[in-house]
């Protein structure tokens, strides 16, 4: 696949991490034990079962739905010749930008996910907005309206180059 030629740095992040997977697949597991438990060997499950429409419909959202949204879960951050765009999929169909114009400075920064923003995800927190999905390095931006928005990255020197290559900084 090309770049597109407005497109100086791209990267996409998603799930990857072995040990998030293994924390999410327990519910999915948990489920699947009281499915089989419930539907297969008909020994209801825990002390006030579900009926067993509800336990294999609310089954399958858990067992199929959870992974695929988690695997569906990435972000996307671009640098284009005219500003920054970024998107939190599934939360976000169609790119944010921020105009290169609008941009008072930025910088490369660690930070403490837990700590600074209360975790990964779209985050509010002492620094402004975050938006992250892994690592605890990121941009941050400073724009001239007073905003402040953290974009996690696993490439930082890369993404703040690219930013001072569209800024002539």
């Amino acid at each position: 696949m090309d770049k597109h030629p407005l497109i100086i740095f791209r990267e996409v992040q998603k799930f990857k991490e072995p040990w998030i997977w293994a924390l999410i697949m327990i519910a999915p597991a948990v489920f699947l034990y009281g499915m089989i438990q419930q539907l297969i060997l008909k020994k209801p499950w825990g002390n006030n079962p579900m009926s067993d429409t509800s336990l294999l419909i609310l089954g399958l959202i858990v067992i199929i739905g959870l992974p695929l949204f988690i695997y569906l879960v990435r972000l996307e951050t671009e640098v284009r010749k005219d500003g920054i765009y970024y998107r939190y999929l599934p939360f976000h169909f169609s790119f944010h930008q921020i105009p290169s114009s609008t941009l008072l400075s930025w910088q490369v920064i660690h930070y403490q996910p837990l700590r600074d923003y209360g975790g990964w995800g779209i985050r509010y927190g002492k620094f402004g907005k975050a938006y992250t999905l892994t690592g605890n390095k990121g941009i941050q931006l400073f724009s001239k309206d007073q905003k402040k928005i953290l974009l996690g990255t696993l490439k930082p020197e890369e993404f703040k180059q690219a930013i001072d290559l569209i800024t002539n900084k």
